[in-house]
């Protein structure tokens, strides 16, 4: 009974974040990222999922394991955005990529002030996102392990 009711009192791994790379013909790495509840300053997991073939091999880390995490964050908000593209309308040639490397960032935003919305944006290599993702891959690379961010029990109420 004591091991379920601690069992029920961990809080589930949300993302909020999550970045994918995707190199054609190959299969995707795709990072998650979400707030760890632990006693102290606030602290970030990160999940990564590689599949290889018909399977995947999940990895972790967080903040308190790996501290460089946090630049990873902080990269992301300063992270330039693509803007928006009308075909042809400057007379403007349309340019189109059919291998190379599929980068896809998802998350929660907002304007200033304002409620939190959701973007999601894509590229190919050559990108702010590509470098991104990249770099973030590197930084992240020697942290990785099995072992799942451990997250601090509820409060009462």
């Amino acid at each position: 009974m004591l091991l379920t009711l601690l069992a029920s009192a961990i809080t589930p791994l949300e993302p909020w974040l999550s970045f994918r790379r995707e190199p054609s013909f190959q299969q995707p790495m795709v990072v998650e990222v979400g707030t760890l509840h632990a006693e102290g300053p606030t602290a970030y997991w990160f999940k990564l999922t590689t599949h290889k073939g018909d399977g995947r091999t999940i990895q972790w880390t967080d903040t308190n394991r790996c501290p460089a995490a946090r630049s990873v964050l902080r990269a992301v908000r300063n992270l330039e955005m693509p803007r928006a593209t009308v075909p042809f309308l400057d007379n403007d040639d349309v340019v189109v990529t059919a291998d190379g490397v599929f980068y896809e960032l998802l998350g929660d935003a907002a304007y200033g002030d304002s409620s939190a919305y959701s973007f999601k944006i894509s590229s190919n290599t050559g990108t702010p996102l590509a470098r991104w993702v990249d770099e973030s891959l590197a930084t992240l690379s020697q942290c990785w392990s099995q072992d799942e961010p451990r997250q601090a029990a509820k409060r009462p109420t």
